[in-house]
């Protein structure tokens, strides 16, 4: 499936969303050296069970409020998530050279 398959932004920002936490989690197996393809069922949940602490969110918010994180919906989980990641380990700054 690619985004030109999504008939609206909406749908195709949703994607991007899903991709952006699929891979998080395809990180964190990595690190811990899991195995990623030609997974059962079954061994994809055990693989998401290890890997889940790469996309869980603090229960607290920056004012020390309680996040509802049962609440939450996919896109402010992702969002949330990319604004804490760094994007470039130069500061951010891409380089042109």
């Amino acid at each position: 499936m690619l985004p030109i398959d999504l008939g609206s932004g909406n749908l195709r920002k949703r994607l991007s969303d899903l991709k952006f936490l699929m891979s998080e989690i395809e990180r964190a197996a990595k690190e811990l050296n899991l195995s990623i393809t030609n997974m059962s069922s079954s061994e994809t949940v055990t693989v998401f069970q290890q890997c889940k602490f790469a996309v869980e969110l603090p229960a607290e918010t920056e004012k020390n409020k309680k996040r509802r994180r049962g609440q939450l919906v996919l896109p402010s989980a992702a969002t949330f998530l990319q604004r804490k990641k760094p994007r470039h380990s130069n500061g951010g700054l891409v380089s042109t050279n």
